[in-house]
């Protein structure tokens, strides 16, 4: 009785404090509106780490679900290793456990909000916030990518991800963005580079390996780089339209090493990857014009990404999901 009751204070405290922020969140959402300026609205986002509500008119070329929506939360902070690894001060990673959802934001595709999807926000900066809903992250996977590993001939490589929970998501996405920051052509510096379907590709795929890397060699955060390969190799292909960026980045990925079952070949090849990835971006940021820069990587990754749909999700794509 008395754990119910705190519990229950609990829940009223945090309604009362989400209450609060409410109501200064459409306020200066509706300000943010008239002067065509977010920068007030994410500073008040940004200033409200644990608990908060967002508000916005969104418009998205692949989400058109979203358009006049809103929804609260509270963080998830990933591990403290991943916490201190990824300390910038410019980057605000957002990886949330969602408590309210308008319609828009109950849609299982809308696992994710950048700032560029908010209308009128033309002048995206690095300090915008960046949101994960974890808890959409964590239904799809038990939902979709567990169900395809048991039918897939992979099941005792990942039998750690019976144990789950949203912290594991939260060091996958805070990598995530850290490394799509590192190396010789980082987002969004080279955004424009990588704004086609296979430069988009490149892009996901590259950060990833990068986030495998580490987690692979990193104590403590194996089960993490499990959930990444699984989602990259398993999931993506499947939910995603034939010939999107996910999809191509993923079937590349499937066929390059699903047939790996050594942790120790598992990493050699990662990096093998990585290295021919880097390799690529080297040759391509030589060059001094951004439409020549895009058509070279295009040019490069044409070959790389030529990839037919596998076998095993494009006969069983029904069954699967």
């Amino acid at each position: 009785m008395q754990y119910q009751n705190s519990r229950s204070q609990d829940l009223q405290k945090l309604n009362d404090t989400l209450q609060l922020v409410s109501s200064v969140a459409l306020k200066k959402f509706k300000q943010a509106i008239r002067n065509k300026d977010y920068g007030d609205y994410f500073k008040f986002i940004n200033s409200n780490v644990e608990l908060g509500v967002v508000f916005g008119e969104f418009n998205s070329s692949y989400l058109k679900e979203l358009g006049a929506d809103h929804f609260s939360y509270k963080v998830i902070e990933p591990s403290e290793e991943i916490s201190n690894k990824v300390k910038e001060k410019n980057i605000n990673v957002f990886s949330v456990e969602t408590i309210e959802r308008s319609d828009g934001f109950k849609s299982s595709n809308v696992v994710a909000l950048f700032p560029e999807m908010f209308v009128g926000n033309y002048k995206s900066k690095f300090s915008d916030p960046v949101f994960y809903f974890l808890d959409k992250f964590y239904e799809r996977h038990i939902n979709y990518t567990q169900n395809i590993i048991e039918q897939s001939d992979s099941q005792e490589y990942f039998l750690e991800l019976k144990n789950l929970c949203l912290a594991d998501f939260s060091n996958w996405v805070h990598l995530h963005e850290h490394f799509h920051r590192q190396g010789k052509m980082p987002i969004p510096e080279f955004l424009f580079e990588k704004g086609s379907p296979l430069g988009a590709a490149f892009e996901e795929l590259r950060v990833d390996l990068k986030v495998m890397e580490y987690c692979l060699t990193s104590k403590g955060l194996y089960k993490t780089f499990l959930l990444v390969l699984s989602e990259r190799m398993f999931l993506y292909p499947v939910i995603r339209e034939k010939g999107s960026f996910d999809s191509i980045a993923s079937l590349f990925l499937y066929n390059e090493l699903i047939d790996i079952k050594c942790n120790d070949h598992m990493l050699g090849k990662i990096r093998e990857l990585i290295i021919s990835f880097e390799d690529i971006e080297s040759e391509v940021v030589k060059l001094t014009s951004k439409v020549d820069r895009k058509m070279k990587l295009i040019k490069k990754l044409t070959p790389l990404f030529n990839v037919e749909d596998n076998y095993f999700f494009e006969e069983r794509r029904n069954e699967l999901i």
